[in-house]
């Protein structure tokens, strides 16, 4: 398996847990079986880049400046948590956990220099800005949450869409 092809499975499985974490928000009678599918598109595209891999050129990988990145993004999600813990707003978590994982994709993009990066990060950006907007949990008792639902499904929508470009 060449970089390109380890890079897009390791986005569909990222997928996959984007895919959890959404339909866990949802009301309790669609989450096991949004749950199922987000867990069967990972699979399906991990068996297709698998079975024939990432097409297009080989590329560079920094692995210096990637690691740099992901250490600012774990760095970065401890402080926003802190932060958000101490002010009492954890029900921003996820948009805010998204927005730094989305701008991780411009140290991938660095690393690489595939542009596929740069709008894989301007989208899981844009999807949590969004969902700050959104009301946070409703208080209706089914555990509906659109603001972690639209962050979830969005982001795990847009790792399956860049794993699916790497078979074309």
């Amino acid at each position: 398996m060449n970089g390109a092809t380890i890079g897009a499975v390791i986005g569909a499985v990222f997928g996959s847990l984007w895919s959890i974490a959404g339909a866990t928000a949802l009301p309790r009678r669609w989450r096991a079986c949004t749950g199922a599918l987000g867990i069967g598109i990972s699979t399906v595209l991990v068996g297709a880049l698998v079975e024939f891999g990432a097409r297009g050129r080989p590329g560079k990988f920094d692995g210096e400046v990637y690691g740099y990145a992901v250490l600012l993004e774990v760095a970065c999600i401890v402080a926003a948590i802190a932060v958000l813990r101490r002010t009492a707003r954890m029900q921003m978590a996820p948009s805010a956990i998204a927005f730094i994982v989305g701008l991780h994709f411009l140290g991938l993009w660095k690393a690489t220099g595939s542009s596929t990066f740069i709008w894989v990060a301007a989208a899981i950006c844009f999807l949590s800005a969004w969902s700050v907007l959104l009301q946070g949990p409703r208080q209706a008792g089914d555990g509906t949450d659109p603001r972690r639902a639209l962050v979830g499904l969005g982001c795990a929508v847009v790792l399956w869409l860049a794993a699916a470009a790497a078979l074309v």
